[in-house]
């Protein structure tokens, strides 16, 4: 096709000029399709043609780039700048990549509340006389645990894993009878307040805790609509403590309190339990060590137990 284009072209010239040159020499150059002729004409020894491949050097300066699913390149060359904008590759299904698996996540973060109280030795909330002044007002002995961090690795697929993290635990011991406690030559004892009237008297704690959990989600494919179930031990670190009571005279509420340690125990761990669906879950939280340091208070092993809205 490239020849023939050629060729006409060349024929097209030479009866041009064979009728319009005559009895003269004319020398014609030219370029067709990327070939290069010379034309000689001249009547008298008839007309000569040579021909030859055209070398073209081009320069260009190419630019690449991807924009969303479309393929851009800037090219420059001696003819100026072009922009070409094609659609970009799509893999077949097969060569697609694997959609991500979804990563584990547990259940610690989040507000909870519930309710304190104490067991004795032998796992009686009974006190014994010399401890009685520990009787506590359950449903006024409120647990309020801000859990602020949470970190899960999962351990067999996107159900089951390891979940740890980081709270603050806030514990209101609200004593039954008139008295708060007190210590005495490095005991804890009690104090007596049965001479005012009082409307409240309580224990407070605050405590730093660092959880490590294993769960277990049960259910479908979609974690929310999962049950979970997990089990495991808490660490403590006791930030603060104090007494308070308040009490009325002459009609006017006056309050007292009293910041101390109280001989209780700084560290401690506890086992906790839990279940729940979504983001509603049920816990229950007991601590083996003594709530007094040894010989400095009474044997008491605090635990709560109540309702947390994750988040």
């Amino acid at each position: 096709m490239k020849k023939a284009a050629i060729f006409t072209a060349i024929v097209f010239i030479i009866n041009s000029w064979m009728f319009a040159q005559k009895n003269d020499t004319t020398i014609i150059t030219g370029e067709v399709e990327d070939t290069s002729f010379v034309i000689v004409s001249d009547d008298d020894e008839g007309v000569a043609i040579d021909m030859e491949e055209v070398i073209k050097e081009e320069k260009r300066d190419t630019t690449r780039f991807k924009l969303g699913d479309k393929n851009i390149a800037i090219i420059e060359d001696d003819e100026g700048t072009n922009v070409e904008i094609r659609d970009a590759e799509k893999k077949d299904d097969e060569e697609k990549e694997a959609p991500k698996k979804k990563k584990f996540k547990g259940h610690w973060s989040g507000v909870e509340i519930g309710l304190n109280n104490f067991f004795d030795s032998d796992f009686s909330m009974s006190r014994s006389p010399d401890a009685g002044y520990m009787d506590l007002n359950t449903g006024r002995s409120w647990n309020c645990n801000l859990n602020i961090h949470q970190m899960s690795f999962g351990l067999v697929g996107n159900r089951f894993g390891l979940v740890t993290g980081l709270g603050f635990e806030f514990n209101n011991y609200q004593f039954d009878g008139d008295n708060s406690i007190q210590e005495v030559n490095g005991v804890i004892q009690m104090q007596d307040l049965s001479a005012f009237s009082l409307t409240k008297s309580k224990l407070t704690t605050t405590f730093l805790n660092i959880p490590v959990l294993l769960e277990v989600q049960i259910g479908p494919q979609k974690r929310s609509k999962r049950i979970h179930i997990s089990g495991g031990i808490i660490g403590g670190l006791k930030l603060g403590s104090h007494t308070k009571y308040v009490y009325r005279d002459e009609g006017r509420k006056e309050k007292v309190k009293n910041r101390d340690d109280f001989n209780i125990n700084p560290l401690r761990y506890g086992f906790t339990l839990r279940t729940g669906y979504r983001q509603v879950e049920l816990y229950a939280n007991y601590y083996p060590v003594p709530f007094f340091e040894k010989d400095k208070g009474p044997e008491l092993y605090p635990f709560n137990v109540g309702l947390s809205l994750g988040f």
